[in-house]
């Protein structure tokens, strides 16, 4: 959890290199609903199909394999829509799961049903997840092959349905992790390759650190900080400007003219941007950012 622009998606996308798990990706948005999580009957080629959502399948992947299920953006569903989240991320303990098949296995000849529970449950010492579908199915998964990694941002300045988890879900959730600003350490190797030179790289983060100091006054005169994506920007297009023959003051300045103004200053009832804010932000970088550039 934590503001846009601190690598809690790339914090999951170098947990899936790292392990070798197979991923399977949800990004929050209003109106989607459980279907979109498990999947539905849709029109085929032969008729109505079942077409698994990615919430089924992390469930199959996971059957045989690690996979990590990232859902980003968690705030965006609404909230009644997440209970299905909340029945698939029960335990169930090995005896708990086979009572649940308990009705199935009924219906096998004694012969089948020892290939059947193999199938189902492979390991009688594991806790399982299972997955209930409109169909009547349900599919079981081993609960360590299956990874939940749920980000979202947090604050007043984000489009999103609910301003917090739901106590069940949250309950649920093992580690919660809080992401705030990145260290220089962290992003200036990121922002020295994204510049193509170190000293781009270093006015790009000096520029963020001031938009930082900015907003935290309480004269409210930037509605918020830069993020390190939006730095990228500004220095991908600080360096583009350098390639076409501008000083390095004039190519941060022409960035920081459209990508961090818009990003960072008010609007007025109009919708543009409040032409004081925006001198004065220009200002600050060229006397404290750029003085020397």
């Amino acid at each position: 959890m934590g503001p846009p622009g601190t690598f809690k998606t790339e914090t999951v996308k170098r947990l899936v290199l790292e392990t070798g798990a197979a991923v399977v990706k949800m990004r929050g948005a209003p109106g989607i609903e459980d279907r979109d999580f498990i999947g539905a009957i849709t029109p085929g080629v032969n008729g109505p199909e079942w077409v698994d959502g990615p919430l089924a399948r992390a469930f199959v992947l996971a059957k045989s394999r690690p996979t990590v299920l990232q859902i980003d953006e968690i705030l965006r569903y609404h909230a009644e829509h997440l209970q299905v989240l909340v029945g698939a991320m029960d335990e169930l303990s090995y005896e708990d799961a086979r009572a649940v098949l308990a009705p199935a296995l009924d219906q096998l000849a004694d012969a089948e049903r020892p290939a059947f529970l193999q199938a189902t449950l492979p390991d009688p010492g594991a806790r399982y997840y299972m997955l209930d579908l409109p169909t009547g199915e349900a599919i079981f998964c081993p609960k360590p092959h299956l990874v939940w990694a749920l980000t979202t941002n947090m604050g007043e300045d984000h489009l999103q349905t609910a301003q917090t988890l739901d106590s069940a879900l949250l309950s649920r959730i093992d580690l919660v992790i809080d992401y705030d600003r990145p260290d220089v350490e962290t992003v200036m190797p990121i922002y020295e390759a994204v510049a193509g030179d170190a000293r781009l790289a270093q006015l790009g983060y000096e520029l963020e650190d001031l938009t930082y100091a900015i907003a935290a006054d309480a004269e409210g005169l930037l509605v918020r900080p830069m993020d390190a994506r939006k730095t990228i920007a500004l220095l991908k297009e600080a360096r583009a400007c350098v390639e076409d023959g501008l000083s390095l003051r004039d190519a941060v300045l022409e960035a920081a003219f459209v990508t961090a103004v818009p990003h960072c200053c008010p609007r007025d009832a109009r919708g543009l941007i409040e032409e004081a804010s925006r001198a004065g932000l220009l200002k600050r970088i060229a006397e404290e950012v750029l003085p020397a550039a």
